[in-house]
Formats: structure tokens, C-alpha cells, sequence
């Protein structure tokens, strides 16, 4: 209904991990017609799932304030605040990203990421074409979690 713009549950993962039991359940309802079963293996894949979708979020939300708390430690106001807050949804930057991100000169944008290297929130991780990428380590542990 364009309520969401992506999926934010994604149950193939708990299938992926039980896969003999995933095809056991499809084939017992194709077999014998046992949907009661296979209805309740889904439900348990969406609670599974939903209750690991909230605990990867409060996560992100706790580095985010902690991402906040750091910079204001260190004094640092402006771009790199606000480009700490974009890192939560996307941990990957370079420094025409973050000039297009946050509306500001190239120099402007460097001096953010700069900024969050020293606070040890983005690491360096080398060229992509004629691009620096910048990663933030520690929103990508939480997403690539098992």
C-alpha cells in the first residue's frame, strides 16, 4: 500500500537457519494439508524475527547516543553530529556523500568525516574509484550480527 517504503521484517533468515524443518512444513502441508502446523512455524518466524528486529534496533539507537555523546565531549557541533545520525541507517560514507548529505563545499564534508575518524566513529577503509570510503564499524557489527 507504499505504507513502508522497504520491508522492515525479514523472516527468509530464520528459514535459511531451520531450512530442513521449513521444507518438511511445506512438504507435510502439500501431503497432508497440516496448515494449523505450518501457520504456527510462520508465527514463530515473525516473532523470532520481530523480537530480533527490536533488539538490533535499540542497539543502534543506544550507538547513536553514544555517537551524540562522544562528539559533545569533544566539542564538535554541526555536520559531523548530523552526520553521525545518518550513519545509523547507513554506515557507509565518502566525502561527496556527506557534501550532498548535509548541503555543504566539499572541504566542509571532509572536515565532518575528519571529525568522527578522531572520535574513532568511521574508520578509513580505502579507495572505491576515485573515492574514499568511510565505514562505521560498529552499526555494521550490529546489522551483520547472526
Amino acid at each position: 500500500r507504499g505504507i513502508l517504503a522497504e520491508p522492515l521484517l525479514y523472516v527468509s533468515p530464520y528459514f535459511e537457519r531451520r531450512r530442513p524443518e521449513y521444507y518438511a512444513s511445506l512438504q507435510s502441508v502439500r501431503e497432508r494439508g497440516t496448515f494449523s502446523e505450518w501457520i504456527a512455524f510462520f508465527l514463530r518466524a515473525v516473532e523470532t524475527q520481530a523480537l530480533d528486529a527490536v533488539k538490533r534496533a535499540e542497539s543502534l539507537l543506544g550507538l547513536g547516543e553514544e555517537y551524540r555523546r562522544r562528539l559533545r565531549e569533544r566539542k564538535v557541533r554541526g555536520g559531523a553530529l548530523q552526520l553521525a545520525d545518518h550513519l545509523i541507517a547507513n554506515p557507509y560514507v565518502t566525502t561527496t556523500r556527506t557534501a550532498d548529505l548535509l548541503g555543504v563545499t566539499t572541504q566542509g564534508a571532509a572536515y565532518a568525516v575528519r571529525q568522527l575518524v578522531e572520535a574513532g566513529i568511521v574508520t578509513d577503509v580505502g579507495r572505491v574509484g576515485r573515492a574514499q570510503l568511510y565505514v562505521c564499524r560498529d552499526v555494521l557489527d550490529v546489522l551483520q550480527a547472526p
